[in-house]
């Protein structure tokens, strides 16, 4: 399960774990995670090649 301290990211096509350290809590994650929603749902989310 991703938390603040367990996060893992897909990057060109693989599933990696973060380094340590990337959030600062929970609360950190839950808002990126709500802004990330919200930006799906508007349509304004842009993959961006090579992140």
């Amino acid at each position: 399960m991703n938390g603040a301290d367990d996060v893992f990211v897909e990057r060109r096509g693989r599933i990696e774990r973060a380094p340590d350290g990337l959030f600062e809590g929970e609360e950190a994650v839950l808002h990126l995670m709500g802004w990330v929603g919200r930006s799906l749902l508007r349509g304004r989310f842009v993959d961006t090649p090579g992140c």
